[in-house]
């Protein structure tokens, strides 16, 4: 079973095993006279979290709406099962890739200046309101590239940083990480932080040069993307008074992001559109076109999205880990 340290206070499940509660008194940490004691490591996982329908009536009526003028969307994809191998292969689908090559703005563009960066900021600021929330099977694809993920520890003095190199492409839609995030080794007084700068890929070719892919269908049934290579951090901070700690076997967590909150319903309602593509018209959203929504996707990202502990010990992420909440994002993502 796993082993976690939460916010004072949280309750603790009770299914933890006697030798996991050794540890968390600090008893024994050996496994018997004159062998060593277990490496002490943790997992991390990201996931799409978008079980809670947040769009109301309206909402479903849209997403019902979506759906019907969607003759364009991909097909459901393939079993989670396969869904990683087959990304790993094939990468993104063969639509995205025909039409992204033209469609992506220029590194300059996709970067911004330092100007538009605090322009854009504050209108993303004024954008970040919770509602709205795009509806169900309206996203098409939600993808984005991690050059590393860098885990800080509590303790400063004593502790260390420890990095998982990449590029991750994080495939939310089909739940899906390649490569896996590898386990994260210990650190005096655990973990309060995560740093992930995101990073323009290298492969599969559909994604070279982008750190984020992100498309579907607005209400009335309009094309949206975002395919850029965005220049960002994501940030995950530990609650107060939480910590992540290592344990044998590993405690998993979850990184939970919320593209359906990555822009909202009356954001894209009100974008104009543009030809693109072997579309009449979409709207293409970069640092030059819709730069307010281009920005305020960069913040939402980690800025709304929640660290989980795996509550139950099943490896998957589910209603029960949402009694375990260990981190929040942070907006700012310079």
């Amino acid at each position: 079973m796993s082993l976690f340290l939460v916010k004072p206070g949280m309750r603790r499940p009770r299914y933890l095993a006697f030798s996991s509660l050794l540890f968390a008194l600090g008893g024994c940490t050996s496994t018997g006279v004159g062998n060593p004691a277990p490496a002490l490591t943790l997992s991390l996982s990201l996931v799409d979290d978008d079980a809670v329908d947040t769009t109301g009536a309206a909402g479903a009526a849209g997403a019902a709406g979506a759906a019907g003028a969607a003759g364009e969307m991909h097909a459901a994809g393939t079993p989670d099962g396969a869904a990683g191998a087959e990304y790993g292969a094939a990468g993104v689908s063969d639509n995205a890739g025909a039409e992204h090559g033209a469609a992506g703005a220029s590194d300059d563009a996709a970067g911004g200046s330092a100007d538009t960066v605090g322009e854009a900021g504050s209108a993303g600021t004024a954008l970040r309101a919770p509602a709205e929330a795009l509806p169900v099977g309206s996203i098409q694809d939600a993808v984005i590239v991690l050059g590393s993920l860098q885990f800080l520890p509590c303790d400063k003095a004593h502790g260390s940083v420890f990095t998982a190199t990449g590029p991750f492409i994080v495939d939310l839609k089909r739940r899906a990480t390649s490569p896996e995030i590898p386990d994260i080794d210990e650190t005096p007084g655990g973990y309060c932080g995560i740093d992930a700068p995101l990073a323009a890929a290298t492969a599969p070719a559909a994604l070279a040069g982008r750190s984020v892919f992100f498309d579907g269908h607005r209400a009335d049934g309009t094309f949206f993307i975002v395919y850029a290579n965005m220049v960002a951090t994501l940030r995950m901070r530990a609650k107060d008074g939480a910590k992540w700690q290592g344990m044998e076997p590993p405690p998993r967590f979850f990184w939970a992001l919320h593209p359906r909150r990555w822009l909202l319903t009356a954001e894209l309602n009100d974008a104009d559109t543009t030809p693109y593509g072997n579309r009449l018209r979409a709207v293409v959203i970069d640092a030059d076109r819709h730069a307010a929504l281009f920005f305020a996707l960069r913040s939402r990202i980690a800025g709304i999205s929640k660290m989980y502990a795996d509550a139950n010990g099943n490896g998957v992420f589910d209603d029960p880990d949402r009694t375990a909440e260990v981190g929040v994002g942070l907006d700012d993502a310079d």
